[in-house]
């Protein structure tokens, strides 16, 4: 009976992080504006309109005088800002 070796897997990238440009052996961190919610390797996402997020986000924010999940964003209730 012989044993065998598992076999190497593709590593993946961390959340907020994509792999790079060259034979994706290294990740990068997602640049401002993009972000990445899972492990594995894909693309960063870009931002939704209203949107922003930090170098190696998991997800986006709601600008200032919107709320929301970052996903979707409405404007602040009357009466009320967020910065």
């Amino acid at each position: 009976s012989s044993t065998s070796t598992p076999r190497a897997t593709a590593c993946q990238c961390k959340a907020g992080f994509t792999p790079g440009a060259s034979n994706g052996f290294l990740c990068s961190p997602c640049a401002a504006g993009k972000y990445k919610a899972a492990i594995g390797g894909a693309a960063c996402t870009p931002c939704a309109s209203g949107t922003s997020s930090n170098q190696a986000a998991t997800k986006c924010t709601c600008g200032p005088g919107l709320d929301g999940s970052g996903l979707f964003c409405t404007p602040c209730a009357a009466g009320t800002y967020k910065s």
